[in-house]
């Protein structure tokens, strides 16, 4: 999970080398394309304003949107376009910074310029088949080429213009509305490493500030040589990036990707390569019936590099939580010791097994009158994760007057499941807020054998949880993402009415709509060399943003909610 979970951090940073100005650096006449942005073409636009039209309830978008194209031309709307081919945007990196060039498939400029309003479409002649665009804010340079016409900022960067620009995007257009690819190994190694240098510069400030306020300074030390390390790996390592914006006509939603190439063979490759589709033995959690859900599963040991990474990252978790230990007032000298020993365990376990050559895990959150918490995964030593649980529970209720659990209050499939029922909340606003989410019982759970853990917390713990190892049974035998989140906007909007009836009537119209198609779903899927995270919006989830928009435009004007149905 390493990879992954690191992705859509450096994705930002790693942009940042196209869009940043660069100190001027004498090159030669090689200007290659570092990024290049696709958008639909018209007709495809066309085709999925009708789509957007049809998800929100909208019907007739397109023939507004050609309407309003018709007045704004005079009845000639976009005289010249070539309807069928995309636009297409190549980014280069430049002599001195990175500079665009914008290609339309326009095949007569003058045509194009004659249907637009005067104040738009104003030009000056300034040689070389080139003409100034005087509407726009800043300088705009256009010169028409054989099927296209070329937009840049200054007039010598379209003599740079591509020959071929949909061979430029590639399969951009086709599979998403608009979207971008940034080609990493066309930054020049010394680009790249300028950039690390700067990051490096910007860590060693924040450090000082650290050592003045008294800080960690050696643990935030080795944090900050770990992350410019894998920022390093991944920008050397990585072919490109991907982000795009689909949209799903036969399904009726909308989904962004982000994806990620790697260089054939490297370690970010052989990362990649454990993102695929299987067996797990923990998948229960997206079959639970709730309302948040998340199972993942990675298969094959991780690379060389990744697991010494993870060993100092153990190294740092641990030497700090011992000293924090060390500086807790509250524990005696014989409970810290013990406290610390269980902790050891437990990171050990839990190292052991990121470092395996299988990971499974997830999350469910069930909300209801009895609201409840289920985490669980699959762990290296679970009899010794077991015996140090049971340790800090010794600590915790040695210094708080309340029951203990039952230990191995029952047995479920190949689970002992203990159990801590009947906890009181101590302080009444806490017990009136906690009241409305779970009930009036508090409940804990843990469920363990030599290779899995589970754990719960809620207003029916015990029951929850045991439902998540039923579905997880049962589902063991499919094959799943390597990673599935749900969030389902149905059941969340409905316990948000129920826990705050008297605001929660504004809300009613919203859950009706939010009855089935009303998922966000996060998922992770396997490309060659590489991994495509996908964030998809269903269609009732789209429409109930619309309506929660004008709810809250008319709550604000003083109005009631809105009757959309």
């Amino acid at each position: 999970m390493r990879y992954a979970a690191r992705f859509l951090a450096t994705l930002f940073c790693s942009l940042l080398i196209f869009t940043t100005c660069f100190a001027p650096v004498a090159r030669g006449e090689e200007d290659p394309s570092v990024a290049v942005v696709s958008i639909s073409s018209y007709d495809q636009l066309m085709q999925h304003a009708t789509v957007v039209g049809e998800i929100v309830g909208f019907e007739g978008a397109q023939q507004m949107m050609e309407l309003s194209l018709m007045q704004l031309t005079g009845g000639k709307p976009l005289a010249g376009l070539d309807k069928t081919k995309p636009i297409v945007i190549d980014v280069k990196l430049g002599k001195a910074q990175p500079y665009a060039i914008a290609c339309l498939p326009v095949t007569d400029l003058k045509a194009l310029l004659d249907s637009l309003p005067p104040q738009l479409s104003d030009n000056e002649d300034v040689g070389d088949g080139v003409l100034l665009m005087k509407a726009a804010e800043g300088p705009l340079y256009a010169k028409q080429g054989q099927g296209w016409t070329y937009f840049a900022d200054q007039k010598e960067h379209l003599a740079k213009a591509p020959e071929d620009p949909p061979a430029l995007a590639g399969d951009l257009p086709e599979l998403y509305v608009f979207a971008t690819r940034v080609n990493v190994q066309n930054v020049p190694a010394d680009k790249r490493a300028e950039f690390i240098g700067f990051l490096e510069l910007m860590n060693q400030i924040q450090l000082a500030g650290v050592a003045e306020a008294g800080g960690d300074i050696e643990t935030q030390q080795a944090l900050m040589k770990q992350n410019i390390a894998q920022l390093s790996q991944f920008m050397n390592e990585t072919q490109d990036v991907v982000i795009g914006l689909g949209i799903d006509r036969d399904n009726k939603n909308v989904h962004v990707d982000f994806s990620t190439t790697a260089q054939a063979d490297s370690d970010m490759a052989t990362s990649c390569k454990r993102f695929q589709a299987g067996k797990s033995s923990h998948a229960g959690f997206l079959h639970a019936d709730a309302a948040i859900a998340m199972a993942a599963h990675l298969s094959g040991k991780p690379p060389a590099n990744d697991i010494e990474v993870m060993d100092e990252q153990q190294k740092m978790v641990q030497g700090r939580m011992m000293q924090e230990i060390d500086d807790d007032d509250e524990l005696s000298s014989e409970q810290k010791e013990t406290v610390k020993e269980a902790m050891a365990k437990i990171l050990n376990a839990l190292f052991d097994t990121a470092r395996s050559d299988s990971l499974q895990l997830g999350f469910a959150a069930m909300l209801n009158k009895k609201s409840t918490l289920v985490g669980g995964m699959n762990i290296s030593d679970g009899d010794t994760v077991e015996g140090a649980i049971k340790q800090l529970v010794g600590v915790i209720s040695s210094m708080v007057e309340i029951p203990g659990p039952d230990w191995e209050a029952e047995n479920h499939g190949f689970y002992r499941i203990h159990t801590w029922k009947n906890i009181p909340i101590t302080e009444e606003d806490e017990a009136a807020a906690i009241t409305k989410m779970i009930g009036d019982q508090l409940e804990f759970a843990v469920a363990v054998n030599a290779e899995s853990i589970y754990m719960s917390m809620g207003g029916n713990a015990v029951e929850d949880l045991k439902k998540v190892i039923d579905a997880s049974a049962k589902a063991s035998n499919e094959v799943s993402k390597p990673l599935e989140a749900v969030v389902n906007m149905g059941p969340m909007m409905k316990f948000a009415a129920e826990a705050d009836p008297q605001s929660g009537a504004m809300l009613l119209p919203v859950v009706g709509m939010l009855e089935e198609k009303d998922a966000v779903v996060l998922d992770i899927n396997q490309i060659p060399n590489g991994i495509r995270f996908r964030i998809t919006v269903q269609q009732n989830a789209i429409r109930s943003l619309r309506m929660i928009y004008m709810m809250s435009m008319m709550m604000g004007a003083g109005g009631g909610a809105p009757n959309l149905q």
